[in-house]
């Protein structure tokens, strides 16, 4: 199915609707919107063309009303709740969102990124929140910058001691799946700012380094051309010959009767060849 054919100024972006014709929809605009005209998608002709075979993610971080792509899923639910609130029946009036649109478009985000992410995102509250803290008025944050700031000055004094918490991974992923981009540039601001953390004269183990840096270190102070080969071992000294005296006495006694028996038997044997008579 294309939308070729029809106009992007009949497409009733508050109520998620395209009208064939304009009488069709000057009639929902008088009925609907009171009279007044709603503003057209802010996209191209060539863009709303390919609405009905956009991928289910692109769904998910667009804005149902203004049809704008937005990477960040903390702006996209930002702007839908400052400029685009949902229409109170008993008082209809122009630039309200229908229940529908938000639904299908809420329905989206459940569908891509999982229902209990989906939920989480569209309450817009974990991203904000400290994970450390009980969740009160206080540990809200307006922005994410200002709850980074926040867990850098009570619970962790470097990255690499945020990054070995298992609390703060799932808290930064989800960040990251929000926000694309935003932990890794409020890290590098944050965890090495001086006022927060402090400094520290030894470079693998100072705070704010973040833990690419410190493997660098890591392996630059241990590698393996820095490292000196042992010397090789001292060769076996050679075999000397023990003096019969230092044997063991058993050892002696064994020389001995082996010595007797060779004797008797030579006598024996020269007894046989000439015989005494």
């Amino acid at each position: 199915m294309s939308f070729s054919h029809y106009p992007l100024h009949l497409y009733c972006r508050e109520c998620g609707i395209l009208f064939e014709n304009e009488h069709g929809f000057n009639v929902h605009c008088c009925v609907t919107h009171s009279g007044i005209t709603p503003l057209p998608p802010v996209i191209s002709q060539d863009e709303f063309n390919k609405l009905p075979f956009w991928t289910t993610s692109r769904q998910a971080q667009t804005c149902p009303v203004c049809l704008v792509h937005y990477r960040s899923m903390a702006e996209l639910v930002a702007h839908i709740r400052l400029h685009h609130p949902t229409r109170n029946p008993l008082f209809p009036r122009t630039h309200q969102t229908s229940p529908e649109v938000l639904e299908f478009w809420a329905h989206s985000v459940t569908r891509n990124f999982g229902y209990e992410a989906g939920e989480e995102m569209l309450r817009g509250e974990k991203h904000l929140q400290c994970p450390r803290c009980p969740k009160t008025h206080e540990s809200k944050f307006k922005t994410i910058e200002a709850c980074l700031e926040h867990m850098a000055g009570r619970h962790y004094h470097n990255v690499w001691e945020a990054s070995s918490s298992v609390v703060y991974r799932n808290w930064s992923r989800y960040v990251q799946l929000v926000a694309p981009g935003e932990m890794e540039r409020l890290e590098m601001k944050i965890f090495t700012t001086p006022k927060v953390l402090g400094q520290s004269r030894n470079p693998i183990n100072a705070p704010g380094t973040t833990p690419h840096r410190r493997r660098m270190n890591i392996n630059t102070l241990f590698s393996i051309e820095s490292i000196p080969l042992p010397p090789p071992p001292p060769p076996p000294p050679p075999p000397q010959e023990v003096p019969l005296e230092q044997l063991s006495p058993l050892f002696n006694q064994q020389v001995m009767a082996e010595l007797h028996q060779e004797q008797l038997m030579a006598r024996q044997i020269a007894e046989e060849d000439w015989p005494m008579f």
